[in-house]
């Protein structure tokens, strides 16, 4: 079993913020959240990381998310496309804009338009780019995810408190797809499905592109240090499809486990 450097846990965002800001190809940064177990608490803690470094923040997505009613967002600005136009859209330095449309109860996309105009406003723009239910795992559906134009980075998550569970409609999001898609079906949840997560098209890269990808296995409290780390050895195993940066943390303990770049 490899060996790992431990982390600080003050260093957990600081370390993304790093791993991200390299990506930036202009002097805005875009990201793209997809995947399961956490991408909106990530979204949240790191749009707020951000805005204390005294930047313009636009969060919003591409897809659906939970709608600022239902969920609450840590956010200066709340502005809803369609409902709110008559309204200036504030992006003052040092704060977070939560932009979207009203979608069935849901936080909807921005159109192109209003997406192109905030953006070119905004420091930091991120975007979630799929739906997971709440659930730890999932594979993607035929229309997700859906990554915007101009983005820099995607950050695709993985939830650990799957591990050990029954592999399930209760675990994984869009579970009979998964056994149909791959043609296999373990009892329970373990090291290798998180592989096959990461190899199969509908899984951790689907519609990545070349962007860069960190690969970020959230939860990582929820295990023990063994099986964290017979994940982390099967998932940076040599045979992928390209390159990318494995992170194993745990945003709810504030806690930083590993970082590798592969290959």
């Amino acid at each position: 079993m490899a060996s790992y450097r431990s982390y600080p846990q003050s260093s957990l965002l600081g370390t993304l913020d790093s791993l991200l800001v390299c990506h930036a190809k202009r002097e805005h940064l875009c990201v793209c959240v997809t995947g399961s177990g956490g991408k909106t608490t990530l979204i949240g803690r790191l749009a707020r990381h951000w805005a204390k470094e005294g930047h313009r923040v636009l969060v919003t997505t591409t897809t659906r998310m939970a709608h600022p009613a239902n969920h609450p967002y840590d956010a200066e600005r709340v502005w809803i496309e369609g409902k709110d136009d008559g309204r200036p859209v504030d992006t003052a330095e040092g704060s977070v804009l939560l932009a979207g449309t009203e979608a069935e109860g849901k936080l909807g996309p921005l159109s192109d338009p209003v997406f192109r105009d905030l953006s070119g406003r905004s420091d930091r723009i991120l975007i979630e780019a799929d739906g997971a239910r709440g659930l730890p795992l999932k594979i993607h559906s035929d229309r997700d995810p859906v990554i915007a134009p101009g983005t820099d980075v995607v950050i695709s998550l993985m939830g650990l408190s799957a591990f050990g569970k029954p592999l399930d409609e209760r675990s994984m999001y869009l579970f009979p797809r998964f056994v149909e898609l791959t043609g296999t079906h373990p009892k329970a949840v373990d090291e290798q499905v998180y592989r096959i997560l990461l190899d199969h098209p509908e899984g951790v890269f689907k519609r990545c592109g070349i962007l860069p990808v960190i690969v970020w296995c959230n939860q990582s409290d929820a295990v023990d240090t063994p099986h964290m780390s017979a994940v982390a050895d099967l998932l940076a195993k040599g045979g992928h499809c390209r390159p990318f940066t494995l992170v194993m943390a745990s945003l709810h303990a504030d806690r930083l486990d590993i970082v590798r770049s592969l290959p």
